[in-house]
């Protein structure tokens, strides 16, 4: 290994030098920097137990929060049937929110049912289209539900009244979605109603094959030839064809 001289031995100890004294600074800038954000949050938490003021505003909305509660167990129910929870929002929007109104629906589709650790959403999309007061009255009676609905997204377009330019027209997009709480029935993954399982039905064996035909014992000359055995078939083969036996065989005379 080459030795090193004076001069790059000066250089090295003046570069260590430097390092260290950077690694300082900048660890002290952070500690630094986590000290003033700790005692900052310190002061929050000091002034929030000693405010009376927030004590008696949580106090103040704890009536309002009985009262969403109350409303939530009033409004939220459990559909008849897994049929009527998925057709519902199909069924009140072209009834209950629509009777009355010059409103035509298009793009109506239902979409994949949410299963959440807690409820289960129901969803639908549509557009509807028509005069304005009457998709106004559409949109309040959407925003006035009898159950536990939300419409997470609506947006509102103009559109070219070809009849009557004195009425406008506006189509509606729109997504509405119903809460329904969970079934007893329910995965513990929340993720699919439990299946019942049946029970294993009795394992069905085959009927036993068809016994081999019986040949023929052999007959003598002149003898009546013995009827063949017949066979039983089985249920998945046809019956076994029986051979006829061959006629007696005459030895020939003798030629002396």
């Amino acid at each position: 290994m080459p030795q090193l001289n004076n001069s790059e031995k000066r250089l090295l100890l003046i570069l260590g030098t430097v390092a260290f004294l950077a690694a300082n600074v900048f660890g002290y800038l952070m500690v630094s920097a986590f000290m003033k954000g700790l005692a900052a949050e310190e002061v929050k938490l000091k002034k929030r137990l000693n405010d009376p003021d927030g004590l008696e505003d949580a106090k103040s909305k704890a009536a309002l929060a009985d009262e969403t509660r109350q409303w939530i167990d009033d409004h939220l129910k459990a559909p008849l049937s897994e049929e009527d929870r998925e057709t519902f929002l199909d069924g009140i929007i072209n009834t209950t929110l629509t009777q009355g109104l010059d409103i035509e629906l298009s793009k109506s589709s239902t979409l994949p049912t949410i299963f959440g650790e807690h409820f289960v959403k129901s969803r639908f999309r549509t557009n509807a289209k028509g005069p304005w007061p009457d998709v106004k009255e559409f949109i309040y009676r959407l925003q006035k539900p009898d159950e536990f609905r939300f419409v997470p997204r609506l947006t509102l377009l103009p559109r070219k009244n070809e009849l009557d330019d004195a009425v406008q027209l506006v189509e509606v997009s729109l997504e509405i979605e119903k809460w329904w709480p969970k079934p007893d029935n329910y995965n513990d993954d929340n993720t699919a109603p439990a299946e019942i399982e049946q029970p294993a039905g009795e394992t069905v064996q085959p009927p036993a094959a068809a016994t081999a035909a019986v040949p023929p014992a052999p007959v003598a000359p002149g003898d009546t030839p013995a009827p063949a055995v017949p066979t039983t078939p089985s249920a998945e083969t046809s019956p076994a064809v029986v051979t006829p036996p061959a006629p007696p065989v005459t030895p020939a005379p003798d030629s002396n």
